[in-house]
């Protein structure tokens, strides 16, 4: 496996997890400070737009990385 392999699937898990944490909001991650600071800047419904949107870019790289 290549580096760049490497990189997409890397890419792929985290743009899944970033979905799971925006979709399930897990207490431990949702509620830490950075979370936080998106929320008083987004709101609740914002950040999870915005988190399920990086997540989608982010796989979509992955994927797109393997396919060429």
């Amino acid at each position: 496996m290549d580096g760049l392999t490497i990189i997409a699937v890397l890419l792929i898990l985290w743009g899944l997890a970033t979905m799971a944490v925006a979709i399930f909001q897990p207490g431990f991650v949702w509620n830490n400070p950075k979370a936080s600071g998106f929320k008083s800047l987004l709101g609740d419904t914002g950040t999870v737009i915005f988190f399920i949107v990086v997540g989608l870019i982010a796989t979509g790289a992955g994927v797109l990385i393997l396919v060429l």
